[in-house]
């Protein structure tokens, strides 16, 4: 044995005694044999949770008989058991009979079942944390450490998950209290934006801002400016972060908020040419190619130093699945507060399973309905960047439609918002008119004028189309798009009502 596996064998926990706890074990099984009610103030525990082997399985049969209808005593039990040498070695029936006799009664059922399940949890971070020591020390030759790590949290995450002892569903009074303190706010802020603002007016006015545990959808095909639109979105809350901290020492958040930026396809750096350029005045081409004069490098630099001051982490990993985003979510909530987290894009990432042959649908649906809890268990709202089918490129009428998003249907149904981004321009500047068979002269000439006159009414142009809107309505917002400079403005004249 060499010296490194020495030193892990001295050192792995799972050679000593595991976290448990026998006696709340014992006492929960006894008073459950006793009065079999008492499930109810446990359903929180399954077999799974008990570290005695012969304890998951008298529990299982009791669950087992309780659901038939039927009372689970020892003498029930018995034919579960005659042939169970695991409990004839604890002592058979004999046993459960001890367990009935010794009951602590339902009193303190429920602090027992969450001893079962801390020790339980115990073990399983144990069991993660050696599982992930071995693969640091001798991994698999494809795999690095972020690989590594990355398993770790997931299966942290997972633990963290399951870790529900409450066993009670809200009362009504606690989400009435959470309805009045929204519509309050929403009185007091009559004419203003209620959630985070997406430095869009018109978007805002119609979503009312972006509200703590939405998932919202942004769908598109390629080059029509989703990045930058979510782009914009992050660096507006950004720069109009501000909060206080109130009597209690909790974080309250005044404008604007602390972002966390997702981005699977864009490095970090081409994320923050984006918003350097839509903030100079520059185009990204003229920054990339050093075709920029001393002044424009000195606007750079002062702009750099104003990005480099906000409250938005990115994260550019190529490829991430729920458990690691959530993981990583929740480190920056914990050292920064957290406010709105973007992913671009969603089909960019992988689900829990390593499977090859899972179906893509089954696994984007898996990834949907993980940003929407994460939307929820963060509070925050999740802004998902997401593609659309080719069979837009089929179509005359190339607007986009709920039916048109890729890979599946519960997009639509996990989103509280669907908005789908559309330039015109860029479809009509690929496909300039030419002669056909047969045609006139005159007729081209027609539809070459025709064109060129769309070209130029659709010109720096976009809409936003909002085809799902769970708490609002739907329809489309004609915005200003700057392409050199990958920046959307709101397009209005001095003086428009936006109600």
């Amino acid at each position: 044995m060499s010296a490194v596996q020495d030193l892990v064998t001295l050192q792995n926990p799972l050679l000593r005694e595991m976290p448990n706890s026998l006696e709340a074990e014992q006492c929960i099984l006894g008073t459950v044999l006793f009065n079999n009610a008492v499930l109810e103030r446990v359903d929180f525990l399954s077999p799974l949770h008990f570290y005695v082997p012969a304890h998951q399985r008298i529990f299982e049969a009791i669950l087992s008989i309780v659901g038939e209808g039927k009372v689970a005593t020892p003498i029930s039990l018995g034919p579960y058991f005659s042939n169970d040498a695991g409990l004839r070695d604890a002592g058979g029936t004999k046993y459960l009979i001890d367990l009935y006799k010794n009951n602590m009664g339902p009193m303190n059922a429920a602090q027992y079942g969450r001893m079962i399940v801390d020790a339980h949890t115990r073990r399983e971070i144990i069991e993660a944390i050696t599982d992930a020591q071995a693969d640091a020390i001798e991994p698999a030759l494809e795999d690095g450490a972020d690989k590594v790590l990355e398993r770790l949290q997931e299966r942290l995450a997972l633990i963290e998950a399951a870790r529900d002892t409450t066993g009670e569903l809200g009362h009504v009074a606690s989400a009435v209290d959470e309805s009045i303190a929204a519509a309050e706010h929403a009185y007091q802020n009559r004419g203003k934006v209620t959630g985070i603002s997406t430095g869009i007016r018109i978007l805002d006015n119609r979503i009312g801002g972006l509200q703590r545990g939405d998932l919202l959808i942004i769908a598109g095909r390629p080059g029509m400016a989703k990045t930058a639109l979510a782009t914009n979105i992050a660096q507006s809350a950004a720069r109009a972060y501000a909060a206080h901290v109130d009597e209690r020492g909790k974080r309250i958040l005044d404008s604007g908020g602390v972002v966390a930026f997702f981005s699977l396809e864009m490095s970090g750096r081409q994320l923050v040419d984006r918003m350097l350029a839509g903030e100079c005045n520059i185009s990204t081409d003229r920054i990339r190619g050093g075709g920029i004069s001393q002044e424009d490098f000195q606007a750079l630099y002062e702009e750099s130093a104003r990005v480099r001051r906000l409250p938005l982490f990115i994260d550019d990993q190529t490829s991430i699945t729920i458990g690691s985003m959530k993981s990583r979510a929740r480190n920056v909530r914990r050292k920064h507060g957290l406010d709105l987290i973007i992913v671009d894009y969603l089909q960019l990432m992988r689900g829990t399973s390593n499977r090859r042959d899972e179906n893509r649908t089954q696994e984007i649906s898996e990834i949907t309905r993980g940003l929407k809890t994460i939307a929820k268990e963060l509070d925050v709202p999740v802004i998902a960047l997401s593609q659309l089918s080719r069979d837009v490129e089929r179509r005359e009428d190339k607007r986009p439609v709920l039916a048109d998003l890729r890979d599946s249907g519960s997009i639509e149904q996990d989103a509280d918002i669907v908005m789908f981004v559309y330039r015109e321009e860029y479809y009509l500047a690929n496909t300039e008119p030419a002669k056909r068979e047969n045609e006139s002269q005159d007729k081209f000439e027609a539809r070459r004028v025709e064109y060129f006159e769309r070209l130029t009414a659709s010109a720096g142009k976009g809409e936003i189309i909002i085809a799902k809107q769970r708490h609002g309505a739907t329809g489309s917002l004609s915005l200003r798009f700057d392409g050199p400079r990958t920046k959307w403005y709101d397009q209005y004249e001095q003086g428009a009502d936006y109600e």
